[in-house]
């Protein structure tokens, strides 16, 4: 039985796996038996229609069937198509067939590198890379493929000697480098800048990743002067570590969808790199996920199989481990692009044991990571990234852009791109993600404007609304609308304690910092979350407002009774202590430790031979918490701090206690219990009885180098709520 294109082409004996070709809007996927089959069917290939063709299948061209056309598609298999030995002459026939409305046949003479200008020039064709590859390469059909489709010019090239995993010498990378100008200068096309001519170079060769043992190659090879800090091309490599590896990262980039993007992030606001930003204009055209340092929400999202499209990471750490992440937190993947800012991650791409290496074989065919520490900065900023693919840039222009990098960084430097420098992505978001993508991108766009009541009704009807709790993806795609919802409110009761002092902070970047915890809008949350009856008043304000439409078991009841209770538990922090230290030796000396408890802290703590002076500090009021900030010069360090409270009668209490390092707790100098690392980062609970009168709290805190001594420390009834027998002395 023969079906499809002219008879005797495609056969569908012996395939059982075939799909029906009779679905409506069904695709085809064509899978030839040989590099030889592929040259004559990418032949027939014109710049109206274009089909994915692999070698053989593989889990490669499963992955990429699973989600071509949104799945609706059928293997055509096709029998085997002698087209003689394949010679550069071979080649030039099918780029320049495939470029046409003929195929290979039609060409009965040799096809030279000259006719294929003419060629160009005769179309009108302006090529806008180069595609060097070896005429015996294993990644010569996928080579093909990606200059065909992006009309690259295509030449062959035989690298110095190395091994793969090796690393070349100043001398040898230099060559390459002059090399490859040499041969974009044979074609003669304009390369000298970017935005005129050859603006990429995709490598589809076997050639080391590295030079001098550190460097990237390939973002050393694209420059016009060897230490150039402003590239002429961006540069990808296809990488052929398992039989049709390459194939499918060229099929991949030219045919499918970006539909959806997660976004993870280790990295800590202060650094100025929030993936939040990078999600705020990704919104505007998919939906988007952002997870804040949590492994067990990447697991639920990824895990077993990893159906997002396009994925940004920020994270530490080795080859093979991201900021507490392992190889095992890798999962397979549906068809991936993937931005690792991460020190190490593409140290060696053909290695599974590696995180490039891994994601490259469990199904990503984009990959941009750094071979050796580049630090955070030689990054682009995913706001940079998100801005310029919404714009059309090519992935490799994007994420390798110079402008917007340090100088120091935008020089040869330690980062690569695995897959086609050229993949635009398709934007075109899935339909099973319910109202959540039209919400969140209207959101975005009104608080873009400024028009923050638009913006909190947008968010309030939809997680106010029944129909949204039948969505299967709700808790993780809700609790994005949560997070935008809640910081809303924040914004509009700090606009109502302060007035218009905060109107003038007012534009897009003050709010996409708002909403992604920046440092830069600390100051306004701080100055305003001081004032607890305040703050709580204007909250249970709000709330009046926005009660009348919550309907019961919404996501936004369940909002307010989160803002509700933290604004009734603010006052049962301890809000303000006395510290000193570091104590560098015991601090349970018998006679240190009376002296702390007996001070009224004018005077300075004498032990040992050293002067130790009282320091008063409050809670942070954006969180509770007293923190102390440690000296980097000293290991390991003792701090203690006290806080005074009155209690009006004789009760009961319930002392919740949290920390990031181990410590001690006592109460009028009785031992209460220590708070170790085996519970470290769990709230410990203890119920105490406190009679009438003054009551002095003195905790001790064993801060190790490179550690916090951030303390959370609340006096509450059973409920979790303040006691209103207590008050807190300053």
């Amino acid at each position: 039985m023969l079906i499809g294109n002219p008879a005797g082409i495609f056969s569908m004996s012996n395939h059982e796996d075939m799909k029906s070709p009779l679905s409506e809007g069904a695709k085809k996927i064509v899978i030839v038996p040989d590099q030889k089959t592929f040259l004559y069917y990418l032949s027939t290939w014109n710049p109206d229609n274009r089909f994915p063709i692999f070698i053989n299948k593989n889990k490669f061209v499963d992955k990429f069937a699973s989600v071509y056309n949104g799945g609706n598609n059928y293997f055509e298999y096709a029998d085997s198509k002698n087209t003689g030995k394949i010679t550069r002459s071979t080649a030039y026939k099918v780029l320049r067939a495939s470029l046409s409305d003929k195929n290979i046949d039609d060409f009965s003479q040799e096809c030279s590198k000259s006719d294929l200008i003419t060629f160009f020039t005769a179309k009108n064709i302006k090529p806008q890379g180069l595609v060097l590859t070896g005429i015996k390469s294993s990644k010569l059909p996928a080579a093909l493929a990606l200059a065909s489709y992006h009309g690259q010019i295509f030449d062959f090239y035989t690298p110095p000697a190395s091994s793969l995993l090796g690393a070349y010498s100043e001398k040898s990378k230099e060559i390459i480098r002059k090399d490859i100008i040499n041969i974009i200068q044979s074609w003669g096309y304009p390369y000298k800048g970017l935005g005129n001519g050859i603006d990429a170079i995709t490598i589809a060769l076997n050639m080391p990743f590295k030079y001098s043992r550190y460097y990237s190659l390939d973002d050393a090879v694209n420059r016009e002067t060897p230490n150039a800090v402003d590239c002429y091309a961006y540069t990808g490599r296809l990488l052929d570590v398992v039989d049709g590896m390459a194939l499918y990262q060229a099929m991949c980039s030219i045919f499918l969808n970006t539909q959806n993007c997660l976004l993870f992030d280790k990295w800590p606001p202060r650094w100025g790199r929030s993936l939040e930003l990078g999600a705020w204009e990704l919104r505007k055209k998919i939906p988007c996920l952002v997870i804040r340092d949590s492994f067990k929400k990447w697991r639920r999202l990824v895990e077993p199989l990893n159906r997002f499209d396009l994925i940004f990471i920020n994270a530490a750490g080795s080859p093979d481990n991201w900021s507490g992440g392992t190889l095992d937190d890798i999962p397979d993947t549906e068809p991936v692009a993937i931005h690792f800012a991460h020190s190490s991650s593409a140290a060696d791409p053909t290695n599974p044991n590696t995180i490039a290496g891994k994601w490259l074989l469990n199904g990503a065919f984009i990959y941009y990571g750094a071979i050796s520490e580049p630090y955070a900065d030689s990054f682009n900023r995913s706001l940079d990234i998100a801005e310029r693919l919404i714009k059309g840039a090519p992935f490799g222009a994007a994420v390798q852009n110079k402008t917007t990098i340090p100088k120091n960084r935008a020089k040869p430097w330690r980062l690569i791109l695995i897959g086609d420098p050229l993949f635009k992505p398709k934007f075109r978001p899935e339909n099973n993600h319910g109202d959540y993508f039209q919400v969140m991108k209207s959101a975005t766009l009104y608080l873009e404007n400024l028009q923050f009541g638009e913006a909190r009704s947008v968010l309030e009807h939809y997680l106010n609304s029944p129909k949204t709790q039948s969505e299967p993806k709700l808790d993780v795609y809700g609790q994005q609308a949560k997070t935008y919802l809640t910081k809303i409110y924040d914004l509009l009761v700090c606009e109502s304690i302060l007035g218009s002092v905060i109107y003038k902070y007012y534009n897009k970047g003050f709010v996409m910092s708002w909403i992604a915890d920046y440092p830069y809008t600390e100051g306004i949350r701080r100055r305003v979350y001081l004032k607890d009856d305040k703050l709580v008043e204007a909250y249970y304000k709000l709330h009046k407002r926005t009660e009348k439409i919550i309907k019961k078991g919404s996501h936004l009841e369940y909002i307010w009774k989160i803002i509700l209770l933290k604004m009734r538990q603010r006052k049962s922090f301890v809000s303000d202590w006395k510290i000193i230290g570091p104590v560098l030796d015991n601090p349970d000396n018998a006679q240190l430790f009376k002296n702390i408890l007996e001070s009224n802290y004018k005077n300075n703590i004498i032990y040992n031979g050293m002067e130790y002076k009282w320091v008063s500090m409050k809670k942070n009021p954006l969180n509770g918490r007293l923190e102390i900030k440690k000296s980097k010069k000293l290991g390991h360090q003792v701090w203690a701090a006290v806080s005074n409270i009155n209690v009006d009668s004789d009760l009961s209490v319930y002392l919740r206690f949290f920390a990031e390092c181990p410590a001690k707790i006592y109460i009028d100098g009785k031992f209460m219990f220590a708070y170790s690392k085996d519970i470290l980062y769990t709230t410990t609970v203890d119920q105490i009885k406190l009679s009438s009168g003054n009551h002095k709290i003195l905790i001790f805190l064993y801060i190790d180098k490179n550690k916090y001594g951030n303390v959370v420390l609340r006096l509450t009834d059973s409920k979790h709520d303040p006691v209103e027998k207590i008050h807190f002395l300053p």
